[in-house]
């Protein structure tokens, strides 16, 4: 049983789209984030070094014997010494020269980085061509099954003339035969192409995220964007 043919795609497909939404979904994508997340947290980490810093202190004594005179003066009220006592004190400090270590600090949370993410491109770039080998396949496949399929119709053409002739007497039965063998074999070639693309689709599908018709349009790229 074959596989029907159809030219009415439902769905268009893109490389450009294919390649973005494996690299969004790929967990070497999501560890970048990571990367450029804590490298960022730690220069604005580094930037407040340079600020004035401000340090809030209290001290609290409990004098278990409060000291007493023992002096009395007429007119003059000597106040008592209290127990609890409390000191706060604010220290604010600004650092004048630090030898160049913020600066140099940040240069190398830059640097690390930018290693870490040169790391991650090429892992990206092997899902690049993984998807670019799934999307070219089933692009070959596509336009291999519209070709097959325009050559059956064709055949199918030339078949009901045989056919015709055959009725009349104007050529043998054994000609139209041929003729349907050679249908046949391509009606077989057509359903050995549906089958492999829809083994691309399938994977391919895996790999985005999200289904794809079986009917899908894949789209040839642009050369002038991928250069």
């Amino acid at each position: 049983m074959l596989l029907p043919i159809s030219w009415a795609y439902s769905q268009t497909l893109e490389l450009d789209y294919c390649q973005e939404r494996a690299r969004s979904l790929s967990p070497i994508k999501k560890q970048e984030l990571l990367y450029e997340t804590q490298a960022n947290l730690n220069i604005k980490n580094l930037n407040t070094l340079n600020l004035p810093q401000s340090r809030l202190n209290g001290t609290y004594n409990y004098l278990s014997d409060v000291l007493d005179i023992g002096i009395d003066i007429a007119g003059l009220d000597i106040a008592e010494i209290p127990q609890n006592q409390y000191t706060l004190t604010l220290d604010i400090s600004q650092k004048i020269y630090d030898g160049g270590y913020v600066k140099n600090a940040k240069k190398m949370q830059e640097a690390q980085l930018a290693a870490n993410v040169k790391g991650m491109e090429v892992d990206l770039f092997e899902i690049k061509g993984m998807i670019n080998t799934l999307y070219f396949n089933a692009l070959v496949y596509q336009e291999n099954e519209k070709l097959l399929g325009t050559v059956v119709d064709e055949l199918n053409k030339q078949l009901k003339k045989i056919n015709s002739q055959v009725e009349n007497g104007a050529m043998l039965k054994s000609n139209a035969n041929i003729l349907n063998q050679q249908i046949l074999k391509i009606q077989q070639q057509i359903l050995e192409v549906q089958l492999g693309r829809k083994a691309m689709i399938d994977m391919l599908s895996d790999w985005i995220g999200e289904p794809i018709s079986p009917d899908a349009e894949f789209t040839l790229p642009l050369i002038a964007d991928h250069n």
